[in-house]
């Protein structure tokens, strides 16, 4: 839809020209003389509430080319991407009985029974290139095994509270809010993730309120350098590629290889990744097995097998 009064302002410096950011803060592609809306993904038109390009996420025996998955008043698709929904993070945190939720005005929603509610997303990388990387061998290992690509990448702006001033011994010490970017990797609401119990400790993980950074580091770098037990052959060579550095933060080699469902004889960073998330990171006791049951279980390269470690993040909670 089109709000005129308040979509066609001239702009912030005064002249008579019509800003280009329109409804929802979409940007206006006049480069074709249509009425598009460029969104991340792909372009929207919403004279007819339809994207012009092929939807990357489909779902609901939905077609290519809808908006919203029919429903623009219950699901939002911020990206072109994939339709998500504040609405079934509100449910699933209510409970039984009646859960009155207030708006925090800060992207949250608290409930009268102690839940939060945030439509947020915590696998997360600084770099958008990195983090689509991660996404699209997730979904080779994925389409492999199910048959489903479920992965995508978001942008997201959120906001946090910086120290401006140390208030001594005896003063209060001064804070102020900035927003910062960050990318989110986006587990699509079609797919089914009760498969399983890999599925299911892995929706628990994007979903749950702890952010857990998954960065793609120099093979011989920096980061791999100040690592304890590093000898100087390199990350993969010491670490297999993948190395959690604490609850919250796990490291990829660079020298990792990408997955193809012929490769299973090497490394890759989607094979890493899981097996860094779901057996050092998950607290899900269901994964207290061999470091190689999951590998096995998705045709990836096997290796040593070990303990689970001391860094599983308790945090993360069940969700399903």
């Amino acid at each position: 839809m089109k709000h005129k009064g308040y979509n066609n302002v001239v702009s912030s410096n005064g002249n008579s020209t019509a800003q280009k950011f329109k409804y929802n803060g979409v940007e206006l592609e006049e480069s074709l003389g249509l009425n598009l809306y460029e969104m991340e993904f792909r372009n929207y038109d919403p004279a007819i509430g339809r994207f012009n390009g092929i939807d990357p996420v489909t779902h609901h025996s939905q077609g290519t080319s809808v908006a919203f998955d029919n429903n623009p008043i219950y699901w939002a698709d911020p990206s072109g991407a994939d339709a998500e929904s504040l609405i079934n993070d509100i449910w699933n945190n209510s409970g039984s009985g009646k859960t009155t939720w207030t708006n925090n005005n800060d992207g949250t929603f608290s409930g009268s029974n102690g839940a939060t509610a945030e439509d947020e997303d915590h696998i997360t990388n600084p770099s958008k290139k990195e983090l689509e990387t991660i996404a699209n061998d997730l979904n080779g290992i994925y389409k492999n095994k199910y048959g489903k690509s479920p992965f995508s990448v978001e942008k997201q702006t959120r906001k946090r509270k910086v120290k401006v001033k140390d208030g001594g011994w005896f003063g209060d010490d001064e804070y102020k809010e900035e927003e910062y970017e960050v990318y989110v990797l986006k587990g699509s609401i079609g797919f089914d993730w009760d498969k399983d119990k890999y599925t299911k400790a892995l929706y628990e993980i994007i979903n749950s309120t702890e952010d857990i950074t998954v960065d793609i580091i120099g093979d011989k770098g920096k980061i791999y350098n100040r690592m304890k037990y590093s000898t100087g052959r390199g990350h993969l060579s010491d670490f297999g590629g993948g190395s959690t550095d604490s609850k919250n933060r796990i490291s990829l080699s660079n020298a990792l290889s990408i997955y193809s469902s012929s490769n299973s004889s090497q490394w890759t960073i989607g094979g890493v990744a899981l097996h860094e998330l779901l057996f050092h990171i998950s607290p899900n006791k269901n994964l207290n097995e061999g470091a190689n049951v999951l590998r096995s279980y998705y045709n990836i390269k096997t290796g040593k097998d070990h303990g689970r470690g001391r860094r599983i993040n308790n945090k993360i909670k069940n969700q399903k």
